[in-house]
């Protein structure tokens, strides 16, 4: 009985930290995803409004990520628990919904911020390429991408 105890708890903890690891991994995609763009004959004024907007965005971002870390363990909890109620366990599951929502909201919102900075000839760029960088918000990286300082021509 222990050990079967015991494996139920080795599993679990795996898929929890997979889980944990996926978001996070999506998440460290997402956050590069507004300094890879390479958008062209960016003025020094557009460099910076995009530079804290990203800033201010990927604050915003990690709240949501331990929002969601928070829910997703104490589903975790609740789904181990000598006597589960499926009541609660749902009620969580739609929070943690709500919360990937809110997200995803503020992340078109976020594209539209930055494609209004941007000229005509830099928004049909940011259009043309703009399903590279929202891939990698579905974890679909671009690897010849460097780090965002010198990125934004």
């Amino acid at each position: 009985m222990f050990i079967v105890i015991a494996v139920i708890i080795s599993i679990n903890a795996n898929v929890l930290a997979q889980e944990k690891q996926n978001f996070t991994r999506k998440y460290q995609m997402h956050q590069n995803n507004y300094c890879n763009m390479d958008i062209p004959n960016l003025s020094d004024e557009q460099k910076e409004k995009i530079e804290k907007f990203r800033i201010d965005h990927m604050k915003e971002m990690l709240q949501f990520k331990n929002q969601l870390a928070e829910k997703v363990a104490k589903k975790q909890t609740l789904m181990t628990a000598d006597d589960p109620d499926i009541n609660v366990i749902n009620t969580i599951i739609d929070e943690i919904g709500a919360i990937k929502i809110e997200m995803m909201k503020k992340q078109a919102e976020g594209k539209l911020s930055i494609r209004n900075l941007l000229n005509d000839d830099q928004k049909v760029f940011f259009d043309m390429h703009g399903n590279k960088h929202g891939n990698k918000m579905l974890g679909k990286s671009h690897p010849e991408k460097g780090k965002c300082q010198g990125h934004l021509k």
